[in-house]
């Protein structure tokens, strides 16, 4: 199998993550959220124009 395009690890989106793509040309995104899932991020209620594309945004430590 032949991985293209694959992209540094960042913190984006409220998780770890980094994209590839296959030899079939599908991107694939593979991530790391804390412990729980994304439990912690529907704990904060609602986020409507805020969420976890806002600057301050911060995840817990895993």
């Amino acid at each position: 199998m032949q991985l293209h395009d694959i992209s540094e690890p960042i913190v984006q989106h409220g998780s770890y993550s980094f994209y590839f793509r296959d030899a079939d040309e599908n991107y694939w995104e593979i991530l790391s959220n804390p412990k729980g899932g994304y439990g912690w991020m529907f704990e904060r209620g609602d986020l409507t124009g805020r969420g976890h594309l806002a600057r301050d945004f911060d995840r817990p430590v895993s």
